[in-house]
């Protein structure tokens, strides 16, 4: 990521890149930095787009062997190709010989590192996991995001934020225009303006799910299960979050009793101090053997559901009684 911010900051670009990974806000970002510094933006002549697993690779090396038209450079995006789970001989070949001339971009959502491709780019040009930042990052994001605004915010209002909107960019991005319209003309945004515009997210209904599931209040934790439901939310995804949050106990767990610091752990989990703080205090009525457990019934929930032995909504119901039942 460094050497990608260094490229579009002195405009000395490589001839491929390859931007993956999970995070589409980030990828979608600097997907259009390159395109809006690699060529101007209203210059479709030395633009080409292709997206899919259906790309002829004659057409997009013929293109690539173009000579740009009045301008330094032609710019090639490739998304959602597949090129990096199942490469192409012929492609493979090529990269090795990308004219000077030719920027080609590729946007994936998974690539397989060990793979003839991967490696090619990763000789000719830059490979750039794209990530989401996590724990003090994040903070700066925030920060850098509200400064364009000239305002601020508050440790308190921050905290409130994630809490409420969880760390997803795009979801962040979302929020934080609302709240930036909300206080226009204030220098700092506080606690009580989140609460007022910004919307609590599934996430963060799970996380206050699993404290109940924890302190063996089924009939709390049940009664934001139907909340859910109300809202529309798969049965499936609220399976997975729940699955996801006690994986955040079991990581943060392990992590303490080998020794690291919680601040070690926010590093490294990518989470904010305050997130992985309450993590430990919930893991810490566990033991690792008891968190291990509570992800195999997750497991095993699922396979009830895809194996037709149960229907979905049930499944779920029946797995927070089970998890929040008092020994």
């Amino acid at each position: 990521m460094k050497e990608l911010k260094q490229d579009l900051k002195n405009s000395d670009f490589k001839s491929i890149y390859l931007l993956y990974g999970d995070d589409s806000y980030l990828k979608r970002f600097y997907k259009n930095q390159l395109r809006n510094k690699v060529i101007r933006p209203d210059d479709s002549m030395n633009y080409a787009h292709f997206d899919g697993n259906q790309i002829d690779i004659g057409e997009l090396i013929s293109i690539s062997d173009t000579m740009p038209f009045l301008a330094e450079h032609r710019l090639i995006l490739v998304e959602n190709s597949g090129f990096f789970k199942s490469p192409k001989d012929q492609l493979i070949s090529y990269v090795e010989n990308i004219p000077d001339t030719t920027v080609m971009v590729f946007v994936e959502d998974e690539v397989d590192k060990r793979g003839r491709m991967f490696k090619a780019v990763a000789a000719k040009g830059r490979t750039v996991s794209v990530e989401s930042p996590g724990g003090k990052e994040l903070q700066a994001w925030v920060g850098k995001y509200l400064a364009r605004f000239h305002t601020g915010m508050t440790t308190d209002a921050y905290n409130l934020l994630i809490s409420r909107v969880g760390t997803d960019l795009e979801t962040l991005d979302k929020e934080l225009s609302k709240l930036v319209d909300y206080t226009y003309g204030k220098d700092i945004i506080k606690p009580e303006d989140v609460s007022a515009i910004c919307t609590v997210q599934t996430e963060n209904k799970i996380f206050d799910m699993i404290e109940y599931i924890v302190k063996k209040d089924s009939k709390k934790a049940l009664d934001l299960y139907y909340d859910l439901l109300a809202l529309k939310e798969p049965p499936m995804r609220i399976l997975f979050l729940i699955a996801m949050q006690f994986d955040r106990l079991f990581k943060a767990k392990s992590m303490r009793e080998a020794g690291y610091p919680a601040s070690n752990i926010s590093a490294k989990m990518k989470l904010a101090d305050w997130i992985v703080d309450k993590s430990l205090n919930l893991a810490s009525r566990y033991s690792i053997d008891d968190l291990q457990n509570a992800l195999a019934k997750c497991a095993e929930a699922e396979t009830d559901v895809k194996t037709g032995k149960m229907n979905d909504k049930l499944s779920v119901e029946l797995l927070i009684c089970d998890l929040s039942q008092k020994a």
